[in-house]
């Protein structure tokens, strides 16, 4: 699986000064955490590039942090006790990032509405940049509409 995915890794991490063992590293734990939170993975990537275009270190006017641009309150709740500094840090970044994708997954079953409440922390928002949001995301995760409702299902 890891090297299905270490193209999109490549090209996403290219704006950082990652080795290509630590990119082999990212790309496995994306694999992992995905499979734990029961995220497509094409998702995730997709995500990465939409809100950071892979830069690590890329900050929000809202403080918005890292590859996937947690918040500060996302972070707070996932990553109890860990250094708001460890944000901008790939690894841990990524790990907040998926854990949150799946927990909204956990409660809406439905992709289109996670990626809205991802966005704009409302799940209903028909904001007309939420709306190019997701569907830039989705496009970019190659999932079609009947996707919107993937289910994760174990082999």
């Amino acid at each position: 699986i890891a090297v299905i995915f270490l193209i999109p890794a490549l090209v996403l991490i290219g704006t950082g000064e990652a080795s290509t063992q630590g990119i082999l590293a990212l790309a496995n734990l994306i694999s992992f955490e995905s499979e734990a939170a029961h995220v497509p993975v094409e998702l995730v990537y997709a995500v990465i590039f939409t809100e950071s275009s892979g830069n690590p270190l890329a900050k929000s006017e809202a403080d918005c942090r890292g590859l996937m641009q947690i918040s500060k309150e996302v972070w707070d709740f996932f990553m109890k006790g860990r250094s708001w500094d460890l944000a901008y840090s790939p690894e841990e970044n990524v790990r907040c990032g998926i854990r949150y994708l799946g927990d909204l997954y956990k409660r809406y079953v439905s992709w289109e509405k996670v990626l809205r409440h991802y966005h704009s922390g409302n799940p209903n928002s028909k904001r007309e940049v939420t709306n190019q949001y997701v569907e830039k995301v989705l496009k970019q995760s190659g999932m079609t509409n009947e996707d919107k409702r993937w289910v994760h299902r174990k082999e």
